[in-house]
């Protein structure tokens, strides 16, 4: 502008344009304006950079608050799949023990069903025998037959009481030890054996002791052996009988071998007087065990019969 003004002549408006130029240069480089100006970029540059830390922040706690959201939920869940599942083993053990009960009632129900059922079959047979026989006799002239006939309503009479007196056996908790099956079966085994004019082995393996059989098992277990050993005495024409109970590989297993005339089981009528009601009624009895049967015999040779059992835990 100062040259301008000194072209067209005009020197005092060129001379104030000089002075202006100079007094802005002067102000530009002055070292308060330089010092100024520093200071208004540092607190640009700062204020940039708290900004971008405060922005930084809000992100942080974004996610710091997404993240404790996540969690928060993630625990309610879990703390609802927890109460469902507590809800639910409560709901199966009430359902299950119902089912235990239901079951234990139903036993106990065919127990005593097949009690009255022994009992009428057993019992009231032979009671319904010594009745009839016991009618008749007086009305005999022979004396010979009366007194048969009375003989005969005197082992009726023992085998009602020999019947009663094993179911009553049964049904007793405290014989649910098998120290009380073995004495029982030691005791019985002795009377008849002996009395048939044998020799008894009777052997018990180890652990026995501490076996206990509830009482449906208990009672087959023993009418099961009773029979064998019943049917060793009379049948077998042997010196010697041998009896050995013992536990072995979480069996219970039981082997009755006499030294006896023996017989050919493909022979041997299933209503034959073998038993009593002969071989189909041990089979009878180990299937109610659950146990496996297995009778071995020839014409001569002796007869061996055995019983494995399953022990439940």
């Amino acid at each position: 502008m100062a040259e301008a003004y000194q072209i067209s002549d005009q020197p005092e408006e060129a001379v104030q344009e000089l002075k202006l130029a100079y007094e802005q240069e002067d102000s530009i480089v002055n070292p308060g304006t330089v010092r100024s100006m520093t200071i208004q970029e540092k607190d640009f540059q700062f204020g940039q950079e708290r900004q971008q830390t405060l922005l930084e922040q809000q992100q942080k706690d974004a996610l710091t608050a997404a993240e404790l959201a996540y969690q928060r939920t993630t625990r309610n869940l879990l703390l609802l799949l927890l109460i469902g599942f507590l809800l639910g083993s409560v709901l199966l053990f009430y359902l299950w023990r119902n089912r235990q009960q239901l079951r234990a009632l139903q036993k106990e129900l065919e127990t005593r069903q097949r009690i009255a059922r022994d009992l009428h079959d057993e019992v009231g047979s032979t009671l319904s025998s010594i009745s009839i026989m016991s009618a008749s006799a007086p009305l005999c002239g022979e004396t010979d037959l009366g007194n048969t006939r009375l003989a005969g309503i005197g082992k009726q009479a023992r085998d009602a009481l020999d019947s009663m007196s094993d179911i009553v056996w049964a049904i007793n908790p405290e014989n649910d030890s098998m120290e009380q099956v073995v004495a029982r079966m030691a005791a019985f085994s002795a009377g008849i054996v002996e009395n048939a004019g044998m020799d008894l082995h009777f052997d018990t393996g180890k652990g026995i002791g501490s076996i206990r059989l509830p009482m449906e098992k208990r009672r087959d277990f023993y009418l099961f052996f009773k029979e064998v050993v019943a049917n060793a005495a009379r049948h077998s024409a042997a010196t010697s009988v041998f009896v050995e109970i013992k536990k072995e590989h979480g069996n219970l297993i039981l082997e009755v071998r006499d030294d006896g005339c023996g017989f050919d089981p493909a022979l041997v009528s299933k209503k034959s007087s073998l038993g009593g009601n002969g071989l189909v009624n041990l089979q009878s009895r180990a299937d109610a065990l659950g146990a496996v049967f297995l009778i071995e015999s020839k014409p001569e040779n002796g007869c061996y019969i055995s019983l494995r059992m399953p022990l439940i835990p």
